[in-house]
């Protein structure tokens, strides 16, 4: 009797441990099932310097009033002279981001660096009439010929944010009007490796280092008006036979 017990806890030993080796592979296989895959974040869409310098509200010099209130209206950042232009900023959000949007507009619509639309290749200008659609995306001017190609940038600003930049560079560099850092003035674009090169507001930048770019950040507004003034110095000491697009500006109303 002590026999057969000793063989029927042998046997059913040996088919439980059976039954455990056919099911942990199926376990194992499902397992991956069961974990969620990771989500790979969406990369943040480019958003420009903000480089204007006036209040949208009041019109008043941005830093007149103390340091300047920054306002999230409809997903954008905006900037306002003081805490008094805050309640009618949020009374008309749409408002307040079109006359900022205008702004950056006027900025960058004098050395815009196309005369044909980004996107399909079309003429901005009919007969000598401008019919650009123009579009603010990123604190960044867009001039475009139809609504549709509007649509397109606002879909994958990424991408035509990157394609402008490619425009900006091939016409600005030519003629690029600074031979030293547009921050660290005294030392020479080269003299510290090869230039720090890239695109703010339709405006090409050169510095002399990786370690100029925290100023330049810090006051974009401050070093592209000084930029503005060596394209102007530049294009005066040319003369009036200066290609426009030498000096620049590609584009203008």
């Amino acid at each position: 009797m002590r026999a057969f017990q000793t063989l029927f806890a042998a046997f059913t030993l040996l088919g439980a441990s059976a039954l455990f080796a056919q099911s942990a592979p199926q376990a194992q296989e499902e397992a991956p099932e069961r974990a969620a895959p990771a989500q790979a974040e969406e990369a943040a869409p480019r958003v420009d310097a903000y480089t204007v310098t006036a209040c949208p509200i009041s019109g008043k010099a941005l830093g007149s009033m103390g340091e300047p209130i920054v306002l999230e209206l409809d997903g954008r950042a905006v900037q306002l002279c003081c805490r008094g232009c805050v309640g009618p900023a949020n009374a008309d959000p749409a408002g307040t981001a079109a006359k900022v949007d205008a702004a950056f507009a006027d900025q960058q619509r004098p050395h815009y660096p196309l005369t044909t639309c980004l996107i399909s290749g079309e003429p901005l200008a009919q007969d000598g009439v401008d019919v650009a659609v123009e579009v603010v995306v990123g604190n960044r001017l867009f001039r475009l010929c139809c609504d549709t190609c509007a649509a397109k940038v606002r879909r994958d600003p990424a991408a035509m944010h990157g394609k402008l930049d490619e425009a900006v560079i091939a016409a600005q560099s030519p003629d690029y009007p600074l031979q030293n850092c547009l921050v660290s003035d005294k030392n020479a674009l080269g003299s510290m490796g090869e230039p720090v090169e890239f695109v703010v507001g339709d405006r090409l930048v050169r510095l002399c280092c990786g370690s100029c770019r925290p100023a330049f950040d810090a006051e974009p507004a401050k070093y592209l008006a000084r930029l503005e003034a060596a394209w102007a110095a530049a294009a005066e000491e040319a003369g009036p036979e200066r290609d426009a697009a030498s000096a620049g500006a590609g584009a203008g109303r």
